[in-house]
């Protein structure tokens, strides 16, 4: 009816829904789970639709007094349950139970817009026959749509593993071709699974060299903020914080590994934000910095 038709105007609060749902498209697993959703309510409508046109094809032949075409998958399905001696339960004007009528119709069309169908449910009749193409059309574009943007979000979501194994196995040629000792070969390795374990591959100067230096002072003031706290620091202006921050680098040891050896060329300041570090002479342990 009418009104029934007017209250499809709720379905507008889907578009309200889905701009909730938008701040959350960097997740993969909110992504995944909102287009399955959407292929699983379209397959529900199209499957009310399929069973409203078995339906109209019983109505109309029943008010015009004529036989009920024995090619409606319908009366196809009410044959079958009859044969198989399931028809007993409720039993809907359409002709089947509604319970089997609508997984049936579900089924077809699943089977209708995920692939070519299996045969056991067909289209018969000319309205059954346009709706299966309109499926298959409709089947086509989903195909493209969601499963196009299932399999970019699973490579997505392996991409970053995909990258340290990529690295991983350049390291390893790389210490192969170069003929390196083994105690060499394992602290170069400890370090790139130790950075690696700290940041996720990312390198923060990379990604941030494309940014304005004014976004990039406020970015790494923020990155820094635990050493520019410093009481080394406190006399400082700010603006000479925010020139300082932009040239600070951050470097991470793996455990056993050497910062700086007596002797060495002293090129910057170093800070122990996290961890400990051992000062040691001649093998003896004089002090120890930081926790």
């Amino acid at each position: 009816s009418v009104v029934h038709l007017l209250k499809t105007v709720r379905l507008l609060r889907l578009l309200r829904l889905l701009q909730k749902l938008d701040r959350y498209s960097q997740y993969s697993a909110v992504v995944l789970t909102m287009l399955m959703s959407m292929f699983a309510l379209l397959a529900h409508w199209m499957a009310c639709i399929w069973f409203v046109i078995g339906c109209q094809e019983i109505v109309v032949r029943v008010s015009s007094d004529t036989h009920i075409s024995p090619h409606c998958w319908l009366h196809q399905l009410r044959k079958r349950l009859e044969a198989s001696g399931s028809a007993n339960s409720s039993v809907s004007h359409c002709g089947p139970p509604l319970r089997s009528a609508y997984i049936t119709s579900l089924y077809f069309t699943l089977s209708s817009i995920t692939s070519v169908g299996f045969g056991n449910v067909s289209a018969n009749t000319d309205s059954e026959k346009i709706f299966s193409i309109c499926a298959m059309l409709i089947g086509a574009l989903m195909h493209a749509v969601v499963f196009g943007n299932v399999t970019a979000i699973i490579q997505r979501m392996y991409s970053r593993r995909s990258l340290y194994l990529t690295r991983t196995k350049d390291l390893k040629e790389f210490i192969r071709i170069h003929r390196l000792p083994q105690p060499l070969k394992q602290r170069m390795l400890e370090y790139f699974q130790t950075t690696w374990s700290v940041n996720n591959g990312i390198d923060t100067n990379e990604l941030l060299k494309d940014f304005p230096d004014e976004l990039r002072a406020d970015v790494t003031m923020h990155l820094n903020k635990e050493m520019l706290q410093l009481p080394l620091f406190e006399a400082a202006s700010r603006g000479c914080l925010r020139s300082l921050s932009l040239n600070v680098k951050t470097t991470f040891c793996a455990p056993g590994e050497y910062l700086i050896r007596q002797g060495d060329a002293l090129q910057a300041f170093c800070f122990v934000l996290s961890g400990s570090m051992e000062v040691l002479k001649d093998g003896t342990v004089l002090a120890i910095l930081g926790e």
